[in-house]
């Protein structure tokens, strides 16, 4: 778990582990308990947070078993939607950490830089339902959820890295029904899999609004909790992982990485992430991100150019 190889270059930053921002990006680092100070390999997760969208475009970070709880079901089942104290309900008590999962503003960036998901925004989103661009007090099965980028079940075994998934600046508007809830949640839960036992994950996950220089249409909508402003929904959701081995001298002696890049829509309970895998030099391309810079570079070209998932996972 050493040498931040999870980090990305892009946007005008290098691959550093410096706290860093410019007029349009903050790239934030947090260690767990709300410090962006840390020793070492104890990091929680990186962030690149773009104000003008109040998205982080990436959040990366290792994964292994330390940091999650040896419970796989972490986050309850979805309720019985007819019920509208469910509806309500739903996202309040998330996980066995109860205390962990209240959302909260992000102390490093400007308050008003951020969306206002965590007070007067219903219990359980931005309180706008799909199909609609403006909140409503009548909470639908069909909403834009408080979607994760990291999620709180990859920090589930340390509530002062759980708390800190928690923050506003790691929530996208997420399709909750049919994305959220089922084929992203799917991919989710298979990340994790692979990093349970020995083996360390190096995760991107990120959010897309156009897939390269694309001029596709952006949906806005516009929050309970911040209705004057206009944020966008991603139309793409991606993650890039990495694997890699050691060598005796503590250098990397080999590595695999895959990507996956989903398009933010609804799907039927058949749809598999696995038709949506990639190379991760694909999703370089589409994103203009640098991945696993810190890689050496004699393993980046073979690893990212990988687009099976079986041969990532079985390395």
């Amino acid at each position: 778990m050493t040498g931040w190889l999870e980090l990305p270059s892009g946007a005008g930053f290098g691959a550093s582990s410096a706290v860093a921002s410019n007029s349009s990006y903050y790239k934030g680092v947090l260690y767990g308990g709300g410090t962006q100070t840390g020793v070492g390999t104890n990091r929680n997760y990186s962030y690149l947070y773009q104000y003008s969208t109040y998205t982080s475009l990436w959040v990366a970070y290792p994964l292994y078993s330390g940091v999650m709880s040896s419970n796989t079901m972490v986050e309850r089942a979805a309720p019985d939607w007819s019920s509208a104290q469910a509806r309500y309900g739903w996202g309040q008590t998330m996980s066995s950490n109860a205390g962990t999962t209240e959302w909260k503003k992000n102390p490093f960036i400007d308050e008003a830089k951020q969306v206002n998901v965590w007070e007067g925004s219903g219990g359980v989103s931005y309180n706008v339902n799909l199909g609609d661009t403006t909140w409503s007090s009548t909470q639908g099965s069909d909403y834009y959820a408080r979607g994760h980028q990291i999620p709180n079940a990859d920090r589930s075994e340390d509530s002062k890295y759980q708390t800190e998934t928690y923050y506003a600046t790691n929530s996208t508007p997420q399709i909750q029904n049919k994305f959220n809830s089922s084929i992203w949640s799917s991919l989710e839960t298979a990340v994790r899999s692979c990093a349970r036992g020995t083996d360390t994950v190096y995760v991107v996950t990120g959010a897309a609004f156009r897939k390269g220089s694309t001029s596709e249409e952006i949906t806005y909508i516009h929050p309970k909790g911040d209705p004057n402003k206009r944020v966008p929904v991603p139309n793409y959701y991606w993650k890039v992982l990495l694997k890699v081995k050691w060598s005796g001298e503590g250098k990397v002696s080999s590595a695999m990485a895959v990507g996956v890049w989903i398009p933010h829509q609804q799907y039927e309970k058949s749809s598999s992430y696995t038709s949506y895998v990639c190379s991760v030099s694909q999703i370089e391309q589409w994103t203009g991100f640098s991945f696993f810079a810190n890689l050496p570079s004699s393993l980046k070209s073979s690893a990212k150019s990988n687009s099976n998932w079986t041969t990532f996972q079985n390395f």
